[in-house]
This record gives C-alpha cells, structure tokens and sequence, in this order.
C-alpha cells in the first residue's frame, strides 16, 4: 500500500533490524555503527528511522537503502526522504540479488564445487600414498613422483617435506570445511578454529615449501624457485591480513583475504592439474624437458599458479560489487570455461599420475594398509 503525506515528518515509521552482518556501511554518506544511529539532517532534508518489528518498511519510491541487507543488531538507521513516502510490506517484496549477480553467483560456486572434488581426490591421494608408504617404511618410495623427496642421511629436509605434505592434506580439507556456507551459519565456533588451524597450516606448508625449494637438490632450476618463492610469500601475506582483519573485526575485509590466502594456498593443486591439462592438450612434454624438468613452460606454470588464480578472483570481486550487466556477464561466462578446464585438468592428472601412482602400492607391505 502507498501512503502520501505533506511532510516525510507523519511518514516516520520503526524497524527492527534483523541480525545479518557487523560491519559498518553507508547511508547517504553517513557511516552507519551497530547501535543507536543518532537522528542527522544532511542538506536540510527530513530523515526517517527505520525499525522492523511493525513488519513494513517506509522508504522513498526509490529505494535509497535495502532494509533487509544492512541488518544490524538493535541498530537505527536514518534514511532522507523528501516530501513523499512509501510504506511497502517487506514479507511480500523479498530481498533477491539483481538477475545478472545471481548468474554470476551461481558459476562461481559452480567452479568452487569442481575445485572441492579435486583438492578433496588429491588430499586422498598424498594422504594414501605418502602415509602409507610412510607407515610401510618404505618413504624411499617418494622419489619415484617426487624428486628427492626423501634423501638417505638428511634427517632435516625429509622432516621438513614430511611437515609439508602433512600440512598440504590439511589445508586442502580445511580449506573446504572453510568455504561452506552452512558451516559459517550453523557452525561459528567451528569456523572459527578450523581457521586458526588453517592459517596456521599454511604458514608452515609456505615455510617448508621455501626450504624445499631452495635447498640441496630441489627440482627445477631457479626461475622456477623463483616462482614458488613468490607463491609462498603471497601465501604468508594473505595469511597475515586475513588475521588482521579478522582480529580487527572487519568481516567483509576478512572474506576477501580469507580468499585470497585459499587461492594461494592451492597454488601447488594448480600447478598439478594446469600441467596435467596442458601434457594431454600438447599430446606430451612440450616447452621442457621432462628429464631434468626445466624449461620456459615451468616457469610459466611456477609463477601463474598463484598470480593467474588471485586475479580471475579479483575480477570477480570486481564484477560482484562495482560491475554493470555485461561485465557480470563477461565474468561468469569466464567462470564456466575456468570450471570445465578444472576438472578437464583434474581428470588429466587423475588418469596420469594420481591412479598409476596408488596401483604402484602392492605387495605384502600394504595389504594391510587397504
């Protein structure tokens, strides 16, 4: 229903707001904080509280502020109206994302449900392979996929590759638990910690990845140890302002480089499956050498496995917030080619290293092992 008055003065009306977000936002310029938002007039125009508990919403015929998505604890908000108001019952205008946001929206969980199957196949894989041979006594083993990866009489790197598969498994199944929704709502606490669990993970995984790559031995050559250094540097950059933000309680700020620190943790998965896909595109080894593992194709591959992944994120940050239709468009066309070129690289590594590598553990030392 529409309801005109003489002045916005006998259109105030009292919303609560419903519990949804923290973090602070803007109402015609005015930063708006969790509690009471004392009554401001900017440019001498009358202004109206809102409180949701009467089960309506008055606004302006053009919607200056969405009621529904500020959503603040016990919070008021004041919203300048001019001469005219409109009262329009929430319960029957629910809160729906512009059509192009919504499309937007669903390729990107689209891709990200294809990257959890993947990472969750390839922390099956190094969990099975190197825990078992490990438990077999076999770590001798782990130089047939991993060049010195164990080294008779180096008690120290094979801890330190030992630390870093172990926390390799452990980002990439945290990493998930991190990414679901349902785990968020229903679950804080348990979000909560599995973060703390997970920066820490990836900040030992980065460490020992820098001595890997940069000790005795270490495959590649140094364009390559270049590239994971810069991997591993993002990574503890990321990690360092997600717990800013997230200590400092700016929430929004938070999920960005909660991201961010997630794309480049997955740097190595990317690496694997982008190599995979590009083998079994060129039909074989094609711009390196696969017996000493060099060449301008690694290095490509060494530093866009992070650079690539964190800005196909930006532009979707982008696209999500400050983009017209077209550029959402754009990007979630982008999202579908990226999500069949997953799992196109993921069924590459599957048939090429991952399934061949586990069928290689027979024996009497591993049947009790499954």
């Amino acid at each position: 229903m529409q309801v005109r008055t003489k002045t916005a003065q006998h259109a105030v009306r009292f919303f609560a707001f419903e519990p949804a977000i923290a973090a602070p936002v803007r109402v015609q310029g005015h930063k708006v904080i969790r509690g009471f938002l004392p009554y401001i007039k900017p440019h001498s125009q009358q202004l109206i509280r809102l409180n949701m508990q009467s089960g309506v919403c008055a606004r302006h015929t053009q919607p200056i502020i969405n009621t529904r998505r500020l959503g603040m604890d016990h919070g008021v908000a004041a919203l300048s109206l001019k001469t005219t108001a409109k009262v329009v019952d929430v319960s029957t205008h629910p809160d729906r994302p512009e059509k192009g946001l919504r499309i937007l929206r669903g390729s990107a969980a689209a891709w990200c449900g294809a990257a959890l199957i993947g990472q969750f196949i390839f922390a099956f894989y190094v969990a099975s392979f190197y825990g078992r041979t490990a438990i077999a006594g076999r770590t001798d083993l782990w130089n047939t996929v991993m060049p010195h990866g164990h080294t008779a009489g180096a008690p120290f790197r094979n801890t330190v590759v030992a630390l870093h598969l172990l926390f390799a498994v452990i980002l990439l199944v945290g990493g998930a638990v991190q990414l679901l929704p349902m785990i968020r709502r229903r679950w804080p606490r348990l979000h909560r910690w599995n973060g703390r669990v997970y920066l820490l993970a990836a900040v030992t995984a980065a460490v020992a990845g820098l001595i890997m790559a940069w000790s005795h031995g270490a495959v590649g050559d140094t364009s390559q140890h270049l590239g994971s250094t810069l991997n591993a540097g993002l990574i503890l950059f990321c990690a360092g302002m997600a717990l800013r933000t997230a200590l400092g309680r700016r929430f929004d700020m938070h999920r960005q480089w909660a991201l961010r620190l997630y794309i480049a943790a997955n740097g190595v998965w990317f690496f694997r499956i982008g190599l995979m896909l590009w083998l079994v595109v060129n039909h074989g080894p094609a711009g390196f050498d696969p017996d000493t593992f060099r060449g301008p194709t690694l290095t490509a591959f060494a530093f866009g496995q992070s650079l690539l992944p964190l800005c196909v994120l930006q532009c979707y940050f982008h696209a999500q917030q400050k983009s017209g239709r077209t550029v959402r468009a754009l990007m979630s066309l982008a999202f579908m080619v990226i999500t069949v070129l997953t799992l196109a690289g993921i069924g590459a590594a599957i048939m090429l290293v991952w399934r061949p590598t586990l069928h290689t553990l027979q024996g009497p030392a591993f049947a009790l092992l499954g």
